[in-house]
């Protein structure tokens, strides 16, 4: 029996696993929002954040407590 699940990781190699497989993976640190996952269920590989099952068990972004505006916007550190 085949897992539902593959994934191509870090280092180009497939990976196959459950949907609880792939959280812990998410958890570790070895599956990301970008990464490929292949579904049995709709054959097609699209990246772990577009996947309704996965998104909430992927990492967050830091935030880095400063605004993401332009160096040359006003009220921006670096601006005017």
């Amino acid at each position: 029996m085949s897992s539902p699940y593959t994934m191509i990781g870090s280092d180009g190699r497939e990976y196959s696993g459950s949907l609880e497989e792939l959280r812990d993976w998410a958890r570790e640190g070895r599956l990301g929002p970008a990464t490929l996952v292949w579904n049995e269920a709709d054959e097609r590989w699209i990246p772990a954040s577009a996947r309704h099952e996965l998104v909430w068990d992927l990492p967050r972004p830091e935030p880095t407590g400063q605004g993401s505006c332009p160096d040359w916007w006003p009220g921006s550190p670096t601006g005017w």
